[in-house]
């Protein structure tokens, strides 16, 4: 189903980065359907538990069903490109209720371990 699609970026907690032993002081979020169109927030620096209340938006093609959501730890070398986090979200909800507010884990690599959470909040209107 097309559309637009409205996320908010609220906030994150406990976020810890790429090294097992520290946490991410540093941290965006980058956004995305495709490829083609990524959207990032400001990047917050010394926090782990960031606040963005960014809002972001989206046209939703028939055959985009995935949200994309990486977390970043901006630290200034190259390695700033590669996601502490990441996740996927599944758009089936809601384009269904035209409305998600909640919390999301954000798993470590290969979905080991937790990397903190993240509060978004989605409005989808059809068209």
């Amino acid at each position: 189903m097309a559309g637009n699609l409205s996320v908010t970026i609220v906030a994150a907690t406990k976020l810890k980065d790429k090294d097992t032993f520290h946490r991410s002081d540093d941290a965006y979020v980058e956004i995305y359907l495709d490829e083609n169109n990524k959207q990032r927030t400001k990047t917050i620096s010394h926090e782990t538990n960031p606040v963005w209340n960014e809002t972001f938006e989206f046209s939703v093609g028939p055959d985009q069903d995935h949200l994309y959501v990486n977390v970043y730890d901006d630290d200034g070398s190259k390695n700033s490109y590669d996601p502490a986090a990441s996740t996927n979200i599944k758009l089936d909800r809601v384009k269904e209720t035209g409305a998600v507010d909640g919390w999301l884990d954000l798993p470590k690599y290969l979905g080991f371990r937790s990397a903190g959470q993240i509060h978004m909040r989605m409005n989808f209107q059809a068209q």
